[in-house]
């Protein structure tokens, strides 16, 4: 289990106008939000984690699920984050009618990816209560598909592109194939795509304290969410109480 995942939401000031506070000739203001997203990878039903995004090293952690889904927003959670671990790797989602009964455990919104190839999979995450779908593997193999997609107007804006990088570069299939294709590169081709936001993960960092790699800095005016998961402080956090877990950690944050 991602135990939290930050999230910074990058709004750049000038993309309204003038930027609060600035003066004549001074450098574009730039406005950081930050919102904790506490997440839950999914595997045969249980709460695991995968070490650097390899499935032959897996963490297994002693929870329940739809108690730790409660729990997470009781310490305050106002989203979560679910992966359904065996839909990515099997290419169809395996686990929605446990995220369904996890998202009418919370009264947090929630996102969920892993394994959704079609629209068929998007309708059928979005029914179980999903507020945003999560997408990688065909988004990336296929830019138009998703182009299409988030075209139609009950799908505008409730996508997430998953760019899932080994050394920034993208990968496919549950971080086992490689696109070839940098993850910069496309997140500049679909900044202006009515997406929901963009999901950076580096694998090689995910899920190891203090290891996350930053994503080369480009230009995002149009894009107002991009979610950095990574290990931030996990050595110091204890899966089996998520609900204190994630209130210290987020106190320890933003303080």
């Amino acid at each position: 289990m991602g135990v939290s995942r930050v999230s910074p939401m990058f709004r750049e000031a000038k993309s309204r106008g003038v930027a609060a506070g600035r003066h004549k000739g001074e450098t574009p203001v730039v406005r950081f939000f930050m919102l904790i997203i506490p997440s839950i990878d999914l595997r045969a039903g249980k709460v695991v984690r995968l070490r650097k995004g390899d499935f032959a090293d897996q963490l297994n952690y002693d929870v329940d699920p739809i108690v730790t889904a409660a729990a997470f927003a009781d310490a305050g959670a106002t989203q979560l984050h679910i992966v359904d671990l065996d839909g990515a790797k099997e290419g169809r989602p395996a686990q929605t009618a446990l995220i369904k009964q996890i998202i009418a455990a919370t009264s947090a919104q929630v996102q969920v990816g892993g394994g959704v190839r079609d629209e068929a999979d998007v309708a059928s995450l979005l029914d179980a209560g999903a507020v945003r779908i999560v997408i990688g593997t065909r988004a990336v193999n296929d830019l138009p598909w998703l182009r299409d997609l988030i075209a139609k107007e009950q799908i505008a804006n409730k996508i997430v592109l998953a760019l899932d990088a080994k050394d920034g570069v993208v990968a496919t299939h549950g971080w086992m194939n490689t696109s070839g294709q940098r993850a910069v590169d496309i997140a500049k081709l679909v900044n202006d795509w009515p997406l929901a936001g963009i999901l950076y993960t580096d694998a090689p960092a995910g899920g190891e304290a203090d290891a996350a790699e930053p994503f080369e800095p480009i230009e995002l005016e149009k894009r107002a969410l991009l979610t950095m998961p990574g290990g931030w402080k996990m050595a110091q956090m204890h899966a089996e109480q998520p609900a204190t877990t994630y209130a210290e950690f987020k106190r320890e944050i933003l303080n």
